[in-house]
């Protein structure tokens, strides 16, 4: 069997359902990454093939700020409602639909898109193949999946298709690595989506390991803003994040993969700076995790059971991890409009000293743990290939 993944190209968008293609072509299916170049590092460390797709980062952003030039001077509230019609539909659909022929080349018998891919649909239909959404965390919300259609709607049409009514989403299969404890209520209305554990995919690098923990007697806090480079270049938020907490904790600072440790110059002692740490590195040591609530560092940090303190950026994803954390009780939002040393020493101080914290992102991980793997979402992704039907959840429930 011949699965293609496609992704926009950013390692937080790729990694959610990196597992599943780890778990695809341990069973012997020929498995496919279809993104960007900038991520065959990643893609090849995960021992998978990548077949490139999509423009650079600079030239997707070139793109975007001449076809709206008013982008640059949004709200983070106004930018993160335009993102997804405007470059993840507007700019980067269309960059990888210009190799669609490479793409239907392939000949794949399901593609595998993540939440925030829209030109997969539009391959599979093309290929005459059903499709699978993966999520990133809690479900995007109604009006974002109208919204994403209508923007979607002259690409479909473009290629000789009638345009999906949800843009594609939530018609065969959609695989969810939300927690039912932090899913949104709305969800339930999609008929065909199955929990997945979220987990993390097995590098071929060797395991790190963090000598300097063995001398640590302070609560170690990590601090992340993910892998892509338009929010781990915010050298701003990382100074807050030290001149608030530095000395009372030992703080573990994430860059980024592209990103400059030196660039935040002379560190207090205490003050760990990596481009990156795996996961499982690092987050069971940790009391809490600071973040802008990527969906990645997000589930990272609750299959641990580490509580976090969201601070979302221009992304609606991380707006929905930052509600249902604090909504659940398992973390607390800070609005970026309201970020200043004091309020997030204050924020921090709170969430350590706080049990209760701790106590329900533990009880989050037990729901973790108790959620199908990634083995039993590949035996639906072949059931989807063979069967060609949508799968409703009540189907397997039943069986």
């Amino acid at each position: 069997m011949r699965i293609m993944f496609t992704s926009i190209g950013g390692h937080g968008h790729f990694r959610p359902m990196a597992p599943l293609a780890q778990a695809l072509r341990d069973a012997h299916h020929d498995v496919v990454i279809a993104t960007m170049e900038r991520l065959r590092p990643t893609v090849e460390d995960l021992g998978l093939e990548i077949l490139p797709v999509g423009i650079p980062n600079p030239e997707a952003m070139r793109r975007l700020h001449a076809a709206h030039p008013d982008f640059r001077s949004l709200s983070t509230e106004e930018e993160s409602r335009r993102i997804v019609t405007d470059f993840f539909v507007g700019i980067l659909t269309p960059s990888i639909l210009e190799a669609l022929p490479r793409l239907l080349a392939w000949a794949p018998d399901v593609v595998v898109r993540e939440e925030g891919e829209f030109a997969g649909p539009i391959v599979a239909a093309k290929a005459g193949v059903p499709w699978v959404d993966h999520g990133w965390g809690p479900m995007r919300p109604p009006e974002m999946v109208g919204a994403a259609a209508v923007a979607l709607a002259p690409f479909w049409r473009a290629h000789g298709l009638e345009p999906d009514a949800a843009g594609g989403a939530y018609r065969w299969l959609y695989l969810d690595p939300c927690p039912p404890s932090l899913q949104f209520p709305y969800a339930a209305s999609v008929e065909v989506a199955h929990l997945v554990r979220p987990e993390i995919a097995r590098s071929r690098r060797p395991a790190s390991r963090l000598d300097w923990m063995d001398n640590v007697h302070r609560s170690i806090v990590y601090v992340t803003l993910g892998t892509a480079p338009r929010f781990t270049g915010d050298l701003e938020f990382f100074k807050i994040v030290i001149a608030a907490l530095a000395g009372e904790v030992e703080l573990v600072i994430t860059v980024g993969p592209e990103g400059h440790p030196d660039a935040l110059g002379p560190l207090p002692d205490g003050v760990h700076v990596e481009r990156f740490i795996p996961q499982a590195a690092l987050l069971p040591h940790c009391a809490l995790l600071i973040s802008n609530g990527g969906s990645g560092s997000t589930l990272g940090a609750l299959s641990y059971g580490v509580p976090t303190l969201a601070v979302p950026a221009a992304s609606p994803s991380q707006h929905r991890n930052a509600d249902a954390l604090a909504v659940s009780g398992a973390g607390r939002r800070l609005e970026r409009h309201e970020l200043t040393v004091e309020r997030m020493r204050a924020d921090a101080r709170t969430m350590l000293a706080d049990p209760s914290y701790r106590a329900v992102a533990q009880r989050i991980a037990q729901e973790i743990i108790g959620m199908p793997g990634v083995d039993q979402a590949a035996l639906l992704v072949e059931q989807l290939a063979v069967d060609r039907r949508p799968i409703p959840t009540k189907q397997v429930d039943a069986r």
